[in-house]
């Protein structure tokens, strides 16, 4: 009672202060609780504990939980306040490649440039003159803009792996996040290096690290003793995260603005949607930044990701495709945003793969087909490097980065595929079947415990547009007798020139289809005439004339082109000593060897795989 009275006091002799004091606090504690019932959230994801060990990654054994279609979502402790970055307007920065435009090339530094292309596959010269804060023009809509973003969001762990990378890449990588990203989302920066012996990479960015850390930006720097790949690298930073969501970034990026609320926005809504923004193109010749177009990411029949145009059936569902997400059938799978727990829920990357490479085609699957959603944010661009071939040197050189290539997609395929599909994939790429994909024990019994949907679930239901097929006449390869050729496209592009190639048996660029409607295709492209008549090419299906259709006679072995009522034919006016011949249009004559075709049907006898 006394402290009562005393209370009481107080208040007359300073009213209007008490007064606003009382009024004060009592608007903040209706204001938290508001907060506290609005964003108090359901139970975290069973199981989904795992060590922190700066020595080894996570393992699958510890991951083994059960999935159910639950909404999981944050609990609001989890959660923290953040502000959009007021926007700056540099848009008068007249130095090289500001505004995201083209470096001029003076000829005086050409051959310098040429010289040291081979170091990082993309053009060192110009990146270096680059500003590493260099200004990017806001393209985003208005609907972008002005998107519905809660403002209690999860923090992140942005996990950037590298090996021998570019310093201006590298740092403008990591500029650009400190730039465009709210400071109070950034838990931290996990740089991990992949054991690069570049000098650059030593001593002078540990002290950039350190810089960066004084001046309140979170980052950290692991090094691997070795250089192990991608797989191995992110996992050995994400074993170490200590953020609510996983960022994972290439070491040659630049985010744009508003590249990470997006992102956050979605997997706050639900944690098991894992979402990517639209990667935008920096030419890694002259450093440009273009603004890449929305689309959906898949696979063609080797299982390499391709990017696709919005099907009809997505855009009806959809709607609206300026501010909110796309279901993609696959990521890239360089720049993603998942909830940790989550990440380790599916089961995280597969550990036994090797370096880099399909590893994004089995996330993919392992995300739809266990219950979770991926998507693409149109609001979220972050601009990528994109080079024509990786600068590491692998074991065993290009033959061996397309072993391990193809033993990681193996992995994947024996595990997450149904018969059907699996014996398709193993049919237009007889080479994939001699390869020992190793122990898949482990990850058998995560499919299992995760409960997870079949193969012909996703493709029915998510990759409907797909290019595979178990529709066909013939799938194999086409084989001239008299010159033991076959047709081949050899880079698997659209517009590249048919040719006939000594045959290799092992599919990829040698591997074709004839349809029941008569068409010749090789995944997504297909065989037609060119221009000139003669020629041939393979194009893509939408720009191609439904009269490209072909007859096969048993009898002459030719084949017919029906539009023009031609065959196909071995080039045999050449004096070049490469075997290499084109394959051309002529008319149809008798006995001719040379219009002579074997369709060679890959053998299902071989297909059955014991390990």
């Amino acid at each position: 009672m006394t402290f009562y009275r005393a209370l009481c006091a107080g208040f007359k002799k300073r009213r209007p202060i008490g007064q606003t004091i009382f009024l004060t606090s009592v608007f903040w504690l209706v204001f938290h609780c508001f907060v506290l019932q609005l964003w108090v959230i359901q139970e975290p994801l069973p199981n989904s504990n795992h060590p922190v060990d700066d020595e080894h990654v996570h393992k699958e054994q510890e991951i083994l939980v059960t999935s159910e279609n639950t909404l999981w979502t944050y609990k609001a402790m989890n959660l923290t306040f953040w502000k959009p970055l007021k926007k700056i307007e540099d848009g008068d920065r007249t130095g090289p490649g500001e505004g995201g435009h083209p470096v001029t090339i003076t000829k005086g530094i050409e051959e310098e440039m040429k010289k040291t292309f081979h170091i990082n596959k993309f053009n060192l010269i110009v990146s270096n003159m680059v500003a590493l804060d260099r200004f990017l023009p806001d393209r985003r809509l208005e609907t972008c803009i002005n998107l519905d973003i809660p403002p209690l969001l999860p923090q992140v762990s942005i996990i950037i792996a590298f090996h021998n990378e570019a310093w201006s890449t590298l740092i403008r990588t990591i500029q650009s996040i400190k730039d465009r990203t709210p400071s109070s989302l950034i838990k931290e920066i996990i740089l991990v290096d992949d054991g690069s012996d570049q000098t650059h990479l030593k001593t002078q960015l540990d002290s950039k690290v350190a810089k960066m850390n004084r001046n309140n930006l979170p980052v950290t720097l692991i090094r691997m003793n070795h250089w192990g790949g991608l797989i191995k690298a992110r996992l050995r930073g994400s074993a170490l995260a200590k953020g609510k969501v996983l960022v994972f970034l290439d070491s040659h990026c630049e985010c744009n603005h508003g590249w990470l609320e997006p992102l956050l926005a979605e997997i706050y809504r639900n944690r098991t949607n894992v979402v990517c923004p639209v990667i935008d193109q920096i030419n890694d010749k002259t450093f440009s930044y273009s603004k890449s177009s929305l689309s959906l990411g898949g696979f063609n029949w080797r299982l390499i990701f391709k990017w696709y145009g919005i099907d009809t059936k997505e855009r009806r569902r959809h709607g609206d495709l300026t501010a909110q997400p796309i279901r993609s059938p696959a990521m890239a799978g360089g720049l993603f945003a998942i909830d940790r727990e989550y990440f380790y829920h599916l089961g995280a990357y597969d550990e036994e793969m090797e370096f880099w490479g399909g590893e994004n085609v089995d996330l993919s699957f392992r995300i739809w087909q266990c219950g979770g959603t991926l998507l693409i944010h149109p609001c979220s661009h972050v601009g990528h490097v994109f080079r024509s071939t990786t600068p590491h040197d692998w074991d065993g050189g290009l033959s061996g980065r397309n072993l391990a290539i193809t033993r990681n997609l193996v992995r994947a395929v024996d595990v997450w595929m149904d018969e059907p599909w699996r014996d398709f994939y193993y049919l237009a790429n007889p080479g994939a079947r001699s390869i020992n994909p190793g122990n898949l024990t482990r990850r058998f019994k995560l499919k299992e415990s995760l409960q997870c949907k079949s193969f012909s679930w996703y493709m029915q239901n998510i990759y409907y547009q797909s290019d595979w097929t178990l529709e066909y006449r013939f799938l194999g390869y086409i084989r001239n007798p008299e010159t033991d050729l076959c047709w081949d496209t050899k880079s698997l592009k659209s517009s590249s020139k048919l040719q006939g190639w000594p045959c290799h048996g092992i599919g990829g660029p040698q591997t074709f289809m004839q349809t029941y409607e008569g068409y010749i295709i090789q995944d997504e492209l297909r065989v037609v005439v060119n221009g000139q008549g003669r020629a041939l090419n393979i194009h893509e299906k939408r720009f191609t004339n439904p009269n490209n259709r072909w007859l096969h006679s048993t009898d002459t072995l030719q084949l017919v082109h029906l539009g023009l009522d031609l065959c196909a034919t071995v080039d045999g006016n050449t004096t070049s000593t490469s075997p290499v011949r084109e394959v051309l249009l002529t008319i149809c004559t008798d006995a001719n060897p040379n219009q002579q075709w074997e369709l060679v049907a890959h053998d299902y006898g071989d297909i059955k795989r014991e390990w």
